[in-house]
């Protein structure tokens, strides 16, 4: 469930990034927060599981890119571009899945 999550939050940044920002997030753009609320929405009424995506984004972060703790938010609002975003979806992608296993 978690790696759907994080599958359905990247999506709904568009495949090139298009709906993806680093402030100010609205109805038709996301930061990696609000995209993983609403990649939630209707796949799990639990908190936890979008809890649990943005820890596993976080972890993917920590050891894969070399961001520390606390800094997902952070993180994503020094982003100026899509790319490093993409990147670590991609990476606490795998990490879910292999843990789903």
């Amino acid at each position: 469930l978690i790696s759907k999550i994080l599958k359905n939050a990247l999506a709904l940044f568009g495949p090139n990034g298009e709906h993806w920002v680093n402030h100010s997030p609205d109805e038709k753009h996301h930061c990696t927060l609000t995209a993983i609320a609403n990649a939630t929405v209707g796949h799990s009424s639990k908190l936890d599981d979008a809890d649990n995506a943005e820890e596993m984004l976080g972890i993917a972060l920590v050891n894969y890119f070399k961001v520390y703790p606390g800094g997902v938010i952070r993180w994503n609002d020094a982003q100026t571009s899509f790319e490093p975003i993409k990147a670590a979806f991609e990476k606490a992608i795998e990490l879910a899945e292999e843990k789903e296993k």
